[in-house]
């Protein structure tokens, strides 16, 4: 058994990443999200957005979470940089009153490693990159995502809140705590026939707040 507090762990863009054996590429990640299918992207796709070479994944970066011994893939960060004009017609959570969003295209761990707490590590890691942007732009940044249902608890549970997390899907929630401020709009207030069901989530950073 894995001991967590025992593991080293960095993280690697996918651009600097070496795949070993070429066939790697082709694969996808053991995510064990079967409602999702074949849309989760292989290695392959996920470097040509990181590298520029698909039109509209401008500004797209992939991030690996590794164990540090090996270089064994543990988990995946996928961001994009967009701004509110473009991304409001994709996620139905935003606010106009930031203009910019680090999108969160894809956060997702290998099922082996899904007990563990490396999603928060993944999520703090976003945190970092937002604030990042944020301090390089010299503008307000905020988080956006299209999470499948299946990903709401894990969401919630970053709040570190007493609150159960509310299992509503006709109507939109919204937690605010110290450290970030969540809205969750249900995609079945947008239309009852997506699939799989979705959350369309804002995030905002409360230390990053224009105060």
């Amino acid at each position: 058994m894995v001991d967590f507090l025992k593991e080293a762990l960095k993280i690697i863009p996918i651009t600097e990443y070496s795949f070993f054996n070429p066939d790697l590429l082709g694969m996808r990640l053991n995510h064990g999200f079967d409602d999702v299918g074949h849309f989760f992207p292989t290695w392959r796709e996920f470097l040509d957005r990181s590298r520029g070479q698909i039109h509209g994944y401008e500004n797209y970066m992939v991030y690996l979470l590794c164990k540090h011994d090996d270089d064994e893939i543990i988990g995946v960060l996928a961001v994009q940089l967009t701004t509110y004009d473009i991304l409001k017609a994709k996620v139905h959570a935003l606010t106009p009153d930031i203009s910019t969003y680090l999108y969160l295209s894809w956060i997702a761990l290998d099922t082996k490693y899904q007990k563990y707490n490396y999603f928060a590590f993944l999520f703090e890691f976003y945190h970092v990159l937002v604030r990042r942007v944020q301090i390089q732009l010299g503008t307000r940044i905020g988080g956006a995502a299209i999470a499948i249902r299946r990903m709401r608890p894990y969401l919630w549970s970053l709040l570190n809140t007493d609150i159960r997390c509310p299992g509503d899907t006709d109507k939109s929630l919204y937690k605010e705590t110290k450290r970030f401020t969540l809205f969750i709009k249900p995609s079945e207030i947008i239309s009852p026939d997506i699939k799989p069901v979705q959350d369309h989530v804002l995030i905002i950073f409360d230390t990053l707040k224009v105060r």
